[in-house]
């Protein structure tokens, strides 16, 4: 299976275009890019006026639960588990917090969802992290500098198997997301600020259930697509047992596995030491 990197200028926008002598030329740059630097430029805000960043987080599919977020104040180093018993004193700390004032008209509207996240009503913070998630899928997987080619292979270890699928569902999550933002957006732009307060508005504008259905769809075009034909080996080298989402298996003399624990739907499979086991995909995304 290919893995498709997030749609190109080409496909979405005709592209930003630059002011030169009363005319307009194209500028060498791939929505790949675009993207990337808006994802970072509202993360850095973000960061600047909560004073935190998400540290790790877990999309599942088709509920979002609060209880999968987790913050991490950058000042202090301490982490809270949104949603735990940890939830309380994540609240105190954010009580505290301020938007920042003085900030460029294009993040207002992404200042705003801070503003209110800092009420500190489930919803409203809920509604920001999945945004914040959303973000961070679109900067990982807009990035110029990754390289995938790595694992559009079918003989990968247990650890590259996971990660395998993570970013499969991440590029496909991007790509439905990137569409949805570009139905939004302008087909020309003469600079960079331009194209990024109407990505701003446009990013802040989606609904959060629809972005919750864009998670979900992305993670069942994956599962068909693996359905549908991936061979998964597990290197021999693997240690004696392994693990996927919340399946766990018990790795034998003769390398075959055996299915100790099994929790969540099937969503493909793969052939160990010869024989099939079935594979499973619980989580959309885990990133740091």
């Amino acid at each position: 299976m290919k893995l498709a990197k997030i749609l190109t200028i080409g496909c979405i926008l005709c592209g930003l275009n630059a002011q030169a002598e009363g005319t307009k030329s194209p500028v060498a740059m791939t929505l790949d890019t675009t993207i990337n630097q808006a994802a970072n430029s509202l993360e850095e805000q973000f960061e600047a006026n909560y004073g935190g960043r998400i540290e790790e987080v877990r999309l599942l599919s088709p509920t979002l639960s609060l209880h999968d977020w987790k913050y991490q104040d950058t000042r202090t180093k301490k982490g809270f588990v949104i949603g735990s018993a940890d939830d309380a004193k994540l609240k105190e700390h954010i009580q505290h917090l301020k938007v920042s004032v003085g900030v460029p008209d294009v993040f207002a509207p992404f200042n705003a969802k801070m503003a209110k996240a800092i009420q500190g009503t489930d919803a409203d913070r809920n509604d920001l992290m999945l945004r914040l998630v959303a973000l961070q899928i679109l900067r990982e997987v807009s990035n110029p500098e990754n390289n995938w080619s790595e694992y559009q292979q079918i003989n990968i270890s247990n650890s590259q198997l996971q990660h395998y699928a993570r970013l499969t569902r991440n590029i496909e999550f991007a790509n439905l997301l990137s569409i949805e933002i570009a139905h939004k957006l302008n087909s020309t732009y003469k600079n960079q600020m331009d194209f990024m307060k109407d990505f701003v508005a446009a990013f802040v504008e989606i609904p959060k259930d629809r972005l919750t259905k864009i998670a979900s769809e992305a993670n069942k075009t994956v599962a068909a697509q693996l359905q549908e034909g991936l061979t998964v080996k597990i290197s021999s080298d693997d240690a004696e047992s392994w693990s996927f989402g919340n399946s766990h298996y018990q790795v034998k003399e003769d390398g075959s596995s055996t299915l100790l624990k099994d929790k969540v739907p099937v969503y493909g499979g793969g052939y160990i030491g010869g024989k099939y086991y079935a594979l499973k995909i619980d989580t959309l995304v885990v990133l740091k």
